[in-house]
C-alpha cells in the first residue's frame, strides 16, 4: 500500500522535513453509515477524537489511566497528600491530581508538565486547546463507560448564579460529615487561552481554601445566598393536594 507524502524545507536552516501520510482514506466519519474500502481503524474504544492522528495520540496519552484503575498504594498516597480532592482517584494518570502526590514536589511536578507541554507546542499545537479537547474526550469516554455498564452518568447542569461574599455552602467532608463554609469571593479561571466554558471559575472561602465550580456542585449539600435562601440544589415549590380533583 502506498501513502501520500511531501517534503518541505525550512527557510532558515534549509533542513528538509518529510511527511508520510498514514491516514488511510476514505474512512468513516461520525454519522456516515458506510465505511470506506480502506477504513482507518480507530482506537480500542471505537472513537476518533481528532482528524490529525498526532493530536489524537496526544489526547489518548493525556486521558489514559490503568484499565483496572489506579493502584491502591497510589490512591492512598494521593489521599494522604495536601493536593487531594474528592474523586481524584478517577482522574487520568497524566494529571496534576496524580503526578503532584506521586512526585511529592510541586517544582518537579511543574517541570514534568512543562516537558509535556513543550513536546506538544514544539509539534505545532496549542497546549490549552489540546487540554480542552482532552477534557471533552475524557468526559465522553466516562459517559460511554457508565452507559455500557448499565449506570447513569451524573451530569452537572450549568448554574445561573455565582456565589458572592456572605453566601454559605454546606460541603461534604470525608471523615467529618459536612462543614459550613462562608464565601469570600469568586474569580474566573485565569488560564492562557481563556476560560473553558461559563462554569470555569473558582470560589474562595473565608479562612482559606478554594473550590472549582463543578467540584462545588459535586460536594455541596446545599448553597445559600446572603439572605439565607437556598439556591442549590433547587427546591421545587411544594403543592399540597386539596382533595378536590379540580383543586377548588
Amino acid at each position: 500500500m502506498s501513502f501520500d507524502s511531501y517534503t518541505i524545507t525550512c527557510t532558515r536552516c534549509e533542513a528538509p522535513i518529510t511527511h508520510v501520510c498514514t491516514r488511510r482514506k476514505p474512512y468513516r466519519k461520525h454519522g456516515e453509515e458506510q465505511p470506506g474500502e480502506d477504513e482507518w481503524v480507530p482506537n480500542a474504544w471505537g472513537e476518533i477524537y481528532h482528524d490529525n492522528l498526532l493530536v489524537n495520540a496526544i489526547i489518548e496519552l493525556l486521558i489514559w489511566r490503568p484499565e483496572q484503575g489506579l493502584p491502591d498504594k497510589l490512591v492512598a498516597l494521593m489521599k494522604g497528600s495536601d493536593w487531594y480532592s474528592e474523586d481524584d482517584e478517577e482522574m487520568p494518570f497524566f494529571s496534576q491530581s496524580v503526578i503532584y502526590p506521586l512526585l511529592d514536589s510541586k517544582e518537579d511536578a511543574r517541570g514534568f508538565f512543562c516537558q509535556i507541554r513543550s513536546v506538544v507546542e514544539q509539534a505545532g499545537f496549542d497546549w490549552n486547546a489540546i487540554q480542552r479537547l482532552a477534557y471533552r474526550a475524557r468526559q465522553h469516554r466516562h459517559h460511554q463507560h457508565v452507559a455500557t455498564s448499565g449506570g447513569l452518568a451524573r451530569e452537572l447542569p450549568p448554574v445561573t448564579w455565582r456565589p458572592e461574599p456572605g453566601w454559605t455552602a454546606r460541603l461534604a467532608a470525608t471523615g467529618v460529615g459536612s462543614i459550613l463554609a462562608t464565601v469570600k469571593g469568586v474569580r474566573d479561571n485565569d488560564r492562557r487561552g481563556g476560560m473553558r466554558d461559563e462554569m470555569d471559575w473558582f470560589v474562595f472561602f473565608e479562612g482559606g481554601g478554594r473550590c472549582h465550580a463543578r467540584r462545588l456542585l459535586r460536594i455541596a449539600k446545599s448553597v445559600h445566598d446572603a439572605e439565607g435562601s437556598q439556591v442549590w440544589p433547587v427546591v421545587d415549590d411544594v403543592v399540597e393536594a386539596s382533595g378536590d380533583p379540580e383543586g377548588k
